[in-house]
């Protein structure tokens, strides 16, 4: 039976994974997305700008558009109960995404790196809970007692975007007090913070498609997190991407440190499936794409943080080199029904470069102002890229910024990382909006060179 495909999410990474879509597809998205438009149209189906966050409109939706497969890839979807409430409206719903329960996986880090003890305990920092101030001032004290620099993280979902770490955009101890301060004072992060000891080493991270048994073993994907070259400035939720090839295992790391990644998200999935499994007795299991967050250190594989979607714009990568030939909505309905193999998805021998482009004053907090610009998609075309937008709208001759948020991206494949990276900076060139912001180092040769294993 042909699918009728729901897409919850409006972000690049939506943008990408929908085109690769061979089926009627609906989208649900924000605001008035032109890519995600155009693309739901040509899959007949149709885009609807809602405030998704209100999760029964999902589950009325699914209804209305007589879906057989939904996707969500939203994290604050997922930690809200989005899966719950679209098999609630439709028990029959094949669903790709976390139950609200298993989606504390990447929703509550406490929960997450409390199950990486109990897995492996080499892989966790240092680590803290504070609720109060106080707690916050004691384990502040405990860190500088020891003379370990902090990364404060809201214990709820943040999308990256709520971490700060010392040596990077924290310079004192006061710094951290005053930022895990902030976040204790938010109303959407009644949970907490964690303190955690700042690493240092080269970060990589994996985009596991999975139906909760079987795991795909995906390319590594390396992501630029802060806003500005040289890795600084403030966290962003990604300013680009890429992935090196198929197999092929980065200089930073050994073979050996992949299957200890992989060995690890086996079980991090298995643990967590089987408590809830004892908690609630049903056969849900988790369906989609598991994001770990990993570090190589001095001492050896860390883990940064776990997520249970896919990655923006790490995704785009993943979509780059998976095989055109491969049918991804049947994948995605052997992942909701848990019949997924080893050999349901196949890669290209390439790698792939996703390059954001920004507003000016993206993450730097000054304001979200609507920046108007143009784009020669006769010229980008020329190039063998792809365009994916993320938060922008459509007017007659010109685009126009959504909120502070990313923009669009380019991305493209390659033999290597730089080679991608060089098509996109021609493409660019030629027919990208030139009063928008990009990072200059994502997939460029020197910067990939520089990423040595610390040990």
């Amino acid at each position: 039976m042909s699918e009728r495909v729901l897409w919850v999410g409006d972000m690049a990474r939506d943008d990408a994974a929908v085109e690769r879509l061979r089926a009627v597809v609906n989208v649900v998205g924000r605001h008035q997305h032109p890519g995600l438009i155009d693309k739901a149209q040509a899959r007949r189906g149709e885009y609807f700008a809602v405030d998704y966050e209100n999760i029964q409109h999902l589950g009325e939706l699914a209804v209305i558009t007589n879906s057989t497969l939904a996707v969500v890839t939203n994290d604050k979807l997922l930690a809200n109960g989005a899966v719950n409430e679209l098999l609630l409206a439709k028990p029959d719903l094949k669903v790709v995404g976390p139950n609200k329960w298993l989606a504390r996986l990447e929703s509550d880090k406490e929960q997450a790196r409390l199950w990486i003890d109990d897995i492996d305990p080499s892989l966790n920092p240092i680590w803290r809970k504070a609720q109060t101030e106080a707690e916050l001032r004691d384990g502040l004290d405990d860190f500088k007692s020891i003379g370990k620099e902090v990364a404060v993280k809201p214990i709820g979902p943040a999308g990256g975007r709520g971490v700060k770490v010392m040596g990077k955009n924290l310079d004192t101890y006061g710094d951290a007090l005053n930022h895990g301060r902030d976040i204790l004072n938010r109303q959407d992060q009644k949970k907490g913070i964690l303190l955690e000891e700042a690493l240092e080493g080269v970060e990589f991270n994996l985009q596991i498609m999975t139906d909760g048994r079987v795991l795909i073993r995906p390319p590594v994907t390396v992501d630029y997190s802060y806003r500005d070259d040289g890795n600084v400035g403030p966290p962003t939720g990604g300013m680009g991407s890429f992935s090196y090839a198929p197999g092929e295992i980065p200089n930073f790391m050994t073979a050996e440190d992949y299957e200890q990644a992989m060995t690890f998200s086996q079980k991090l999935l298995e643990r967590a499936q089987a408590e809830y499994q004892a908690e609630f007795g049903d056969d849900q299991h988790f369906s989609g794409v598991l994001y770990p967050n990993f570090i190589m250190t001095a001492q050896g594989l860390k883990v940064i943080e776990i997520n249970a979607r896919p990655g923006d714009p790490e995704w785009m990568n993943i979509e780059q080199v998976v095989d055109e030939n491969v049918d991804i909505v049947d994948v995605y309905s052997r992942m909701a029904t848990q019949d997924l193999s080893d050999n349901d998805v196949r890669f290209v021998n390439q790698s792939s470069v996703a390059q954001y482009f920004v507003p000016p004053d993206y993450a730097r907090e000054k304001g979200d102002q609507a920046v108007e610009f143009y784009l020669n998609h006769e010229a980008l075309s020329q190039h063998e890229v792809d365009l994916y937008f993320s938060s922008a709208e459509r007017y007659t001759d010109h685009y126009r910024t959504v909120g502070s948020s990313r923009t669009y991206a380019l991305a493209t494949k390659g033999k290597d990382p730089g080679f991608a990276r060089y098509k996109i900076m021609n493409a660019h060139h030629d027919g990208g909006a030139k009063n928008l912001d990009y990072r200059r180092e994502i997939g460029h040769w020197r910067y990939i060179k520089n990423l040595k294993d610390p040990r």
